[in-house]
């Protein structure tokens, strides 16, 4: 039983709403993050796991910008309300619903879970949660142009289930840039590369097929001949390349290549992103990681997300 008026926090922002309101809510509104797309998808399953939890009806907002350069309806056909909203690097609370919960990018469900599980759904297990969340995103039915595509790919180059390597040199970029510049740490970019093609490597054997997830037609030809040299073979899907944009391949290809991921019998991750880990997770499948952990600003701020969560969970502080 929860604390009459009890007050608890909208998400990882500094909105708050007492747990009677949200209760007694027709609806349960909540925003994606502001960045990539499997950033976003990982917000959207636990929220329509929260939602079917409580008998209520969803309401996603769904922030369009240079990270998620397209609409969630472009790919799914949700029967639960969906708005999709410019926004790019600050949330506007104005355009969300009062009592409206925000993440930041990278959350997963059992974090959601630690955060809103003592006050909303106390009764519910965390790995319940975390499986009911999948389920929930997974069942959202596809846009009809898109789950064609999908099954086209799919009837060409899987007559032998592939190893999955999801390789985007944008969120490589991202990782390897410096906090204070946003400038590329060219050596830390080569590291990188040097341990990805290490860990392709050790899973190839004569006759390996592999399918390759990347927004860059350089590692296309690149782990091409390295596949072939070894007697492998490598799928890709289609897409048209824009050198001029941030994120060099649109939304929609974007998807196909996460839905042909969670196809693979396991993936490669190559490269600190949460792409690869979301396609594992939809097709419940294996994966392996790079040994390295990122750059040392990558582990800063990890450290420094760990301590805040630490704070809200354990001494109710606000940041």
């Amino acid at each position: 039983m929860h604390m009459k008026n009890k007050t608890i926090r909208l998400g990882m922002h500094n909105t708050f709403a007492k747990v009677d309101d949200i209760l007694q809510s027709e609806y349960l509104s909540f925003t994606a993050p502001l960045t990539g797309l499997a950033d976003k998808l990982y917000v959207v399953g636990p929220m329509l796991a929260l939602c079917k939890i409580l008998e209520k009806k969803p309401r996603l907002y769904w922030p369009v910008n240079r990270h998620c350069n397209g609409k969630f309806t472009d790919f799914y056909n949700p029967d639960f309300e969906c708005t999709n909203i410019e926004m790019s690097r600050k949330y506007d609370f104005s355009q969300f619903d009062k009592n409206t919960f925000a993440f930041s990018g990278g959350i997963h469900p059992e974090v959601i879970y630690g955060m809103l599980g003592h006050d909303l759904m106390p009764h519910v297990e965390k790995e319940d949660f975390a499986s009911l969340s999948m389920r929930m995103l997974t069942e959202i039915p596809l846009q009809e142009d898109v789950q064609k595509k999908l099954d086209a790919i799919l009837q060409k180059h899987w007559g032998t289930t592939p190893i999955g390597i999801p390789m985007r040199v944008t969120d490589k970029v991202i990782a390897t840039a410096t906090k204070k510049s946003s400038e590329i740490d060219q050596r830390n970019l080569r590291k990188l590369d040097e341990e990805s093609f290490d860990l392709i490597e050790k899973h190839t054997t004569e006759g390996t097929h592999f399918f390759l997830a990347t927004d860059s037609e350089k590692y296309i030809q690149n782990i091409k001949d390295f596949v072939e040299e070894r007697g492998c073979h490598l799928h890709t899907s289609e897409h048209t390349f824009d050198t001029s944009s941030f994120r060099q391949t649109s939304l929609d290809s974007a998807f196909i290549d996460l839905m042909l991921l969670s196809k693979c019998k396991k993936l490669l991750l190559c490269g600190p992103s949460s792409f690869g880990k979301m396609a594992a997770r939809i097709g419940d499948i294996p994966f392996v990681t790079l040994n390295t952990q990122g750059t040392q600003t990558r582990l800063k701020e990890k450290l420094k997300y760990r301590v805040k969560l630490f704070l809200l969970k354990n001494l109710r502080l606000k940041w």
